[in-house]
């Protein structure tokens, strides 16, 4: 099981955005949203990497995105540290939220809370484009 902080963004209230996924075929949609969480995803992690520690870079080489898989019309991405780039797959969280007398560093919180409303504002843009991109 993974452990670390889970952060989330959960955007409701644009009716008119959601009408307009809704006319689209279930395929396209998906298609649609995912990609628009991707691009918002992809920028998070860019601000991630680029807050992390450096000593060697394997902690911001290792700063990943990954698509879940979806369930009935939930998506999402991960921004996440892979282990499999890592000598200590727990090295990245040991420096993000810090161990024993190690202060946390909590690089993926700032890229977090630094660009949650442009990621937002990004994946709403994204999700528009793409509708009207579907529908021609």
């Amino acid at each position: 099981m993974a452990s670390g902080i889970k952060l989330s963004i959960s955007m409701t209230g644009d009716t008119e955005l959601l009408h307009a996924l809704d006319q689209l075929e279930p395929k396209a949609a998906k298609k649609v949203v995912k990609g628009a969480l991707k691009s918002a995803a992809r920028k998070m992690r860019s601000a991630a990497r680029a807050n992390a520690p450096r000593r060697q870079g394997d902690l911001r080489r290792s700063i990943k995105t990954k698509q879940m898989k979806a369930k009935v019309r939930v998506y999402g991405t991960y921004v996440l540290t892979s282990s499999r780039s890592m000598p200590d797959k727990f090295y990245a969280a040991n420096v993000d939220l810090g161990h024993r007398s190690v202060e946390p560093v909590e690089f993926m919180e700032d890229a977090f809370d630094f660009n949650v409303d442009d990621a937002a504002r990004a994946i709403t843009t994204d999700l528009w484009a793409g509708v009207l991109e579907a529908w021609q």
